[in-house]
């Protein structure tokens, strides 16, 4: 689309983000007069030989949170609290939000259920993670990463989740003192493209007479976190009992470096992880 077929507020966005990016490039080759870095040279000169001009000449480090500055000066992070606000506000929870720009689907994946392990572990409970055989290959990896007890519960000839299996794990699972549960939904299976559907596994938890208080659900949204929002039919994820939610950027838009983001309820996030700060970086 050329500039001129835009609308004119199209235009004008357009044209406050090229100054924010002037603005941004103009502070950061500023800082990189002055910047020793930390453990690489603010500029990277191997890039500048290649040709590669702009913003990917310097060296910005985002390391911890995306919403505390920290001690270095030349990172981006008002722009990963832009992305991260996008995929929150896509998702119903701008009031009530936590997250950051990962490396991929699987980082958001290992993050989601480490924040639920935490958030039981502050509560002194061990609890039991549960996926199904669809999910990808990474969420029982992770699981394995991260030492927690697992049962994988039976799909569907389409890959969605078998919600008969997961009510039979359930029942189980009451019969072995209710442990706490982890449990991660798919949006968008990488094979088929199946979505479990939340309602499904709040009515199994229901009518098991589950305490919702035991319960921790994170939702693998790597294949179709950035379309979900936009299909109709969709239930609202984080209003029917999800807690954090990772996408991928590689699948879709299809972003040509390594991304994803986790966003969490910034409640939930709290619980688990309180107030641990990093004094190298000056951030949690």
């Amino acid at each position: 689309m050329k500039k001129s077929e835009l609308e004119p507020e199209e235009i004008e966005r357009i044209a406050e983000a090229e100054v924010q990016l002037s603005y941004f490039m103009a502070e950061q080759i500023q800082n990189a007069t002055t910047y020793f870095g930390y453990p690489e040279v603010p500029e990277n000169n191997d890039l500048s030989i290649l040709g590669v001009s702009g913003i990917a000449k310097l060296h910005l480090n985002n390391a911890g949170d995306p919403w505390i500055q920290g001690h270095a000066k030349m990172h981006s992070k008002e722009f990963e609290q832009e992305a991260v606000e996008f995929v929150a506000s896509l998702y119903g929870i701008k009031d009530n939000y936590w997250g950051y720009v990962t490396s991929g689907g699987t980082e958001g994946n290992l993050y989601g259920a480490y924040m639920a392990r935490e958030y039981f572990e502050q509560l002194d409970k061990r609890p039991v993670f549960l996926y199904s055989e669809s999910s990808h290959y990474s969420v029982p990896k992770n699981a394995r990463l991260l030492y927690l007890k697992r049962k994988e519960i039976k799909s569907q000839h389409s890959g969605e989740m078998d919600y008969e299996n997961f009510a039979e794990v359930i029942e189980e699972l009451k019969k072995n003192d209710s442990p706490p549960l982890i449990i991660n939904i798919n949006i968008g299976t990488t094979m088929t493209g199946a979505m479990d559907q939340i309602q499904e596994v709040q009515r199994v938890l229901a009518e098991k007479k589950y305490s919702p208080d035991l319960v921790q659900i994170h939702a693998d949204a790597a294949l179709m976190g950035l379309i979900y929002p936009f299909i109709s039919e969709s239930a609202d994820l984080f209003e029917n009992g999800v807690s954090s939610l990772a996408v991928s950027g590689h699948k879709f838009p299809g972003a040509i470096h390594p991304c994803g983001i986790v966003i969490c309820k910034k409640d939930i996030h709290k619980k688990a992880f309180g107030e641990n700060w990093v004094p190298y970086v000056g951030t949690s």
